[in-house]
């Protein structure tokens, strides 16, 4: 809200922020607040706290519209289910002692896959309602282990990114288990929608995790495991919330942060302005207030212009319009 000090903010809730409601060019300069009493409804504190929840809305609605009209999904939203069953006898290769999934990502920043379900499907099983431990680590060194009983689906959602590779898998040499011979993909119609945009996947069997390479192992085995999710990649809310440092130092998203700040200046501006109260800040001289809130609208619009032009350079789920590449029809002399 102000880079001063104010008894009605925490001070920790702004610590680090750059950009404020009474920046010197473009802002409201904040009266300082003498005491708790200038903290209440109808206060200035109090209308930029509704102001900037209201600046959030209309600028995410703003940003996903304009972004649509400047640029279009790469790829739609779609449904799979890899390891699908139809049947399976259980697997008749040789087995070592991890098997599992990989999924290898293919570097499109802004996209996700959810894992709504797993299922881990055995031939005969020891120890039946034993959880198995099923791993999910990824390229990072990240591991999120989850219990799976045998035959009971884990419904759990689970959020995977393309900008690493995931391998999913149990030890089933701890209960000797022997999985069906259901396949990663089955090619047919329909069934695979999608995710191959986003990840290489396979099948893998080794006995050490680090003996997993890209080239050796693969197969199109999904030993048991039966994965249905969601691939989308049309989401900028998420995108734009996976890494807040990058608002401090990127320049895409140090220009989101200013129009952001823009907005919620503009709603201070506006609030003010249509006011009917009496206090220090609707007697401040009107055409002022107009003028200023005219240049922040004019920033606006600039600010947002070049977001949507420039979104294809950051997010690899968005390719440009054709209407927007300039081609050359004839040549008129």
């Amino acid at each position: 809200m102000t880079s001063g000090d104010c008894l009605c903010i925490d001070s920790e809730v702004t610590a680090g922020a750059t950009l404020f409601v009474d920046d010197v060019e473009d802002g409201i300069s904040l009266i300082p607040v003498k005491n708790s009493a200038d903290c209440g409804a109808g206060s200035i504190i109090d209308i930029i706290t509704r102001a900037r929840v209201e600046a959030e809305r209309d600028f995410i609605t703003d940003y996903n519209v304009l972004s649509g009209q400047t640029n279009i999904v790469r790829t739609k939203t779609g449904s799979a289910i890899y390891g699908r069953l139809k049947s399976n006898p259980p697997i008749s290769l040789p087995l070592n002692d991890l098997a599992g999934i990989k999924l290898m990502g293919k570097d499109i920043t802004g996209m996700k896959v959810t894992i709504n379900s797993l299922l881990l499907s055995l031939s005969n099983p020891a120890n039946p309602a034993t959880p198995r431990s099923l791993h999910i680590t990824d390229s990072l060194g990240n591991d999120t282990v989850i219990s799976l009983v045998p035959g009971t689906a884990y419904t759990n959602d689970i959020i995977l990114t393309s900008d690493r590779d995931y391998f999913i898998y149990y030890d089933r040499s701890i209960n000797g288990d022997i999985p069906l011979s259901n396949r990663i993909k089955c090619y047919c119609p329909g069934m695979n929608n999608n995710l191959d945009t986003y990840f290489d996947i396979s099948g893998f069997n080794v006995n050490l995790l680090d003996d997993i390479s890209y080239d050796d192992g693969e197969n199109n085995y999904a030993y048991g495991l039966t994965i249905n999710l969601k691939m989308q990649c049309d989401d900028l809310n998420y995108w734009l919330c996976l890494d807040t440092d990058l608002f401090e130092t990127h320049g895409y998203y140090r220009t989101i942060a200013k129009t952001y700040q823009m907005y919620v200046i503009k709603k201070v501006i506006s609030t003010i302005i249509n006011s009917n109260a009496i206090n220090r800040y609707t007697l401040l001289d009107k055409e002022i207030l107009y003028g200023r809130r005219a240049r922040v609208e004019k920033k606006i619009v600039d600010y947002m212009t070049w977001l949507g032009e420039n979104l294809t350079a950051h997010n690899g789920c968005y390719v440009c319009r054709q209407s927007r590449i300039m081609t050359r029809q004839s040549i008129m002399i």
